[in-house]
């Protein structure tokens, strides 16, 4: 039986799916509930329901685990309307949105993992996979022969052992692992962030603390439990936000917390050893107030459903537990959602939170504080919100204007059919005085934090009775940027023009440097900047993503000339060699990865979108490097400057001159393998608040490119040889005959992106205007005379 309940102010009206049709019910005239069920079915019978043990479900209700067959466990999972059965001697543990399934043998050696892949099984022998990600990452564990079986990371970067001690079991969508370790007698929580430390979180006042779920938000749900004989067998634990919940079992049975949704509401369980055969319970709480699930619709149904327990529960409210159906006493799996405020268009925002009656609640007393509606926002389109403050330089009109069209262009896709994410520069206080404005190392500026907890949130925002819940709930939404008007660097501190935490919600600017005010293009020179550090905070470095995992911790590539994106230093501000294909804009392809080891210079690097751009990298003896250019159109390049062209060159590609001033680039790096990056199907919405930064991989990046370095680039990097348009490596007659034609049209498409930048109407770079060699936006007599003077070389340097 399928039931869909819908809540209104009044009465809740249901559909019940009965063999025969579908027959409308009509319920008590009751007050709609706290909760809201959405679902609610009685699985049919199947033949491995008898002693089956359910461990996960995925955010669409499939879920998986294992039944005890005799003397033989075997695996199994319930995709969609679907009982699959599984191996025998196989367990399966987790479960993820894509239906990927991790497990491992058992009683058989050597041990060995499984991955499932739609049906298909993938084995690794002396592996024990325990849980997997909505990336596909997952917390394993290897089997030793001798001394302890060490537990490892699997990701995107490879292999990584974890700390020895904890056990580590779970894995979350940030890839953070949890698990538990013991101190002297008490069972503890623990976690450990992707390249962070491991963090204890204790075992909350009790002799043990175990973790059965962790949601994208940090949100934990497990239990405690103490050794004494007259406490309660186990007590249900949830940490939602910064608030430790503690549920005691009504029926005398153990009480667990199974997930926590991700608007908050806490899934839990009373069961004990005995259950079937003895009473049980299913919990929701919400807002402090526990709901029986039994209780919630029997009215409803017209009969009192016996739900024994519940097994596993997800962060989008999937319930999967085990009940009997009294009408026919049949024992059955039921399958359950209740309704979860979602992020519909998965900008880090709730629906609730952007929609025009709701709000973001910032101590959870169910009393709105911050209405992000109010200044634009809405549920099915992407929206991001920064607040400014600065001194005495404050983004001005052109830059905000710039960086809008460029979030506005961005080519991800929104639940109302259309493309784009809504930026929401909010300038705030100018003129503020900025004390404090030393750096000392990498650091941000020794005010920044004083200065921001001063001026966080508006004038009036600070001044309302209600500032604190304000402010907190408004932290939930906004990041924060701060515009200072000359810093001055101490000792061996690295100069920057900006400086962000990767991953966080905080930068700070400096546009006190000659590179604002040259006369040329400074208003994207501001607008870069600003794009540049807000990158970082969506969780962008240098290279895109991290390309490997080093000794000292996982390594972003600087300087890779396969990643055309403003978060690479060189195309970090428009420069005059890269000023006719310039723009405003993050990675919008993933070009294929390049290995310094073995390069196929018959290739080159081949783009869809970026054929007009020319990249630089590094050439020649390491006492006398120089920068060279490689085109994005798949022509072939000599990368290793040996006057010819190879399968399997050998080049330091991102080993550039000392003098250009790219950190991580002046030093031989030979054999990195640099990978592409498309950085607007990557960027982390959800902003990360200051007290959870620890729980997250927040990182500060090294101070972004000083005027000075990006002075020396601009001198260093050769003109591209633009006048060769046909890519052949000349300038000859063909050339020629295509310069007239757009010599005698003048004037080339312009948009308010700039600098050959985006098209409007197309989303990709506009390569329409090949011809303006001196990147002006038109092709007249200059282009003219640049044209005829390497026509006359007819080579390109």
């Amino acid at each position: 039986m399928n039931v869909s309940l819908f809540s209104s102010v009044g009465p809740v009206g249901l559909i019940v799916a009965v063999s025969g049709g579908l027959f409308p019910v009509m319920a008590a005239a009751d007050p709609a509930p706290n909760i809201v069920i959405e679902s609610f079915e009685f699985l049919p019978v199947f033949p491995e329901q008898s002693a089956l043990q359910v461990v996960s479900v995925n955010n669409h209700g499939d879920f998986c685990g294992r039944r005890n067959a005799g003397f033989i466990i075997q695996a199994f999972r319930y995709l969609g309307n679907t009982p699959t059965p599984g191996s025998f001697s196989l367990l399966y543990n987790d479960i993820n949105d894509a239906r990927d399934t991790v497990g491992h043998s058992f009683q058989i050696s050597p041990p060995f993992a499984v991955l499932v892949v739609g049906l298909s099984d993938f084995f690794r022998t002396n592996y024990f996979y325990h849980s997997i990600n909505n990336q596909g990452w997952i917390a394993a564990q290897k089997a030793a022969t001798f001394g302890p079986q060490p537990f490892v990371r699997l990701d995107d970067l490879g292999e990584t052992e974890l700390p020895s001690g904890p056990s580590w079991r779970l894995i979350d969508d940030e890839g953070r692992v949890w698990g538990t370790t013991f101190a002297d007698t008490n069972e503890q929580i623990v976690f450990k962030t992707r390249f962070g430390p491991v963090q204890n979180l204790g075992s909350f006042g009790a002799d043990g603390a175990q973790i059965n779920y962790i949601n994208r938000n940090g949100d934990i749900a497990g239990r405690t439990y103490s050794n004494s004989t007259d406490f309660p067998p186990t007590v249900g634990l949830a940490v939602v936000g910064d608030v430790e919940h503690h549920v005691v079992s009504e029926t005398g049975n153990d009480a667990i917390a199974l997930a926590v949704t991700l608007d908050g509401q806490i899934i839990g369980t009373d069961r004990g050893l005995c259950t079937p055969a003895c009473d049980g319970k299913v919990w929701v709480i919400k807002d402090g107030v526990r709901h029986n699930i039994d209780d919630e619709i029997s009215a409803t149904l017209g009969f009192f459903p016996t739900l024994w327990n519940a097994q596993a529960a997800s962060e989008h409210g999937w319930i999967i537990g085990q009940a009997t159906d009294p009408r026919t006493n049949t024992f059955h799996f039921f399958r359950m959602k209740i309704q979860v405020n979602i992020d519909s268009d998965g900008d880090g925002l709730l629906d609730f939170w952007e929609s025009e009656n709701g709000g973001i609640d910032g101590n959870g007393d169910g009393v709105i504080d911050f209405k992000p509606f109010n200044l634009g926002a809405r549920p099915d389109h992407k929206d991001l919100f920064v607040e400014v403050d600065a001194g005495t330089i404050p983004l001005g009109d052109g830059e905000v204007s710039k960086l809008v069209f460029a979030f506005d262009n961005a080519p991800v896709e929104n639940p109302d059919s259309t493309s784009g994410i809504r930026l929401h520069v909010l300038r705030d206080e100018t003129n503020l005085p900025l004390p404090n404005a030393q750096v000392f190392g990498g650091n941000f500026p020794e005010g920044f934090e004083a200065t921001k907890a001063a001026r966080f949130g508006t004038p009036a925002e600070r001044a309302d009775s209600n500032a604190a819940n304000i402010l907190k709930a408004k932290a939930k939404a906004v990041r924060y940027c701060l515009i200072y008007d000359g810093l001055q660097f101490n000792g061996n501190a690295k100069r920057y023009n900006g400086i962000a935490e990767i991953g966080g919600n905080d930068f700070a600017l400096d546009f006190a440097g000659f590179v604002f005010n040259d006369g040329f293009r400074d208003e994207d020179d501001r607008a870069a900047t600003f794009m540049h550090e807000f990158g970082h905070t969506l969780g962008l470095h240098h290279g895109g993503a991290l390309d490997t995992m080093t000794p000292s911790g996982a390594k972003s590539h600087q300087g890779k000339p396969n990643y055309p994106s403003i978060m690479n230093y060189a195309l970090s501000h428009p420069m005059r060699w890269s000023s006719r294909f310039w723009t405003l804009d993050y990675s919008r392809e993933e070009l294929a990865p390049l290995d310094e080891g073995s390069l196929d210079e018959t290739a080159g690097i081949a783009s869809t979108l970026y054929r007009n751009y020319s990249m630089p990298y590094g050439n020649g003896p390491e006492i006398a490097r120089r920068f060279r250019l490689v085109r994005l159109d798949g022509r072939r390049v000599d990368f290793d400057g040996d006057r010819s062209f190879s399968f399997g060159a050998a080049e330091d590609v991102n080993f550039l001159p000392e003098s250009a001033g790219v950190a991580g680039t002046a030093t031989p790096t030979p054999g990195d393998k640099m990978s592409g990056h498309n950085d607007w199907q990557s960027i982390q919405y959800r902003v990360v608040t200051d007290d959870k930064a620890l729980a997250h991989d927040i990182t500060i990046a090294e101070g972004c490119p000083d005027s000075e370095s990006i002075a020396a680039l601009d001198a260093a990097v050769p003109i591209p040889c633009d006048a060769d348009l046909d890519g052949d490596g000349l300038v000859d007659d063909s050339d020629f005959v295509f310069f007239i034609v757009a010599y005698n049209e003048l004037v080339c498409d312009q948009d308010p992106g700039g600098g050959g930048g985006l098209n409007a109407h197309s989303n990709e770079p506009d390569i329409a205007c090949p011809a303006d060699l001196n990147g002006d936006r038109l092709v007249d007599d200059a282009d003219f005379i640049l044209f005829v003077a390497a026509y006359n070389d007819l080579l390109c340097p």
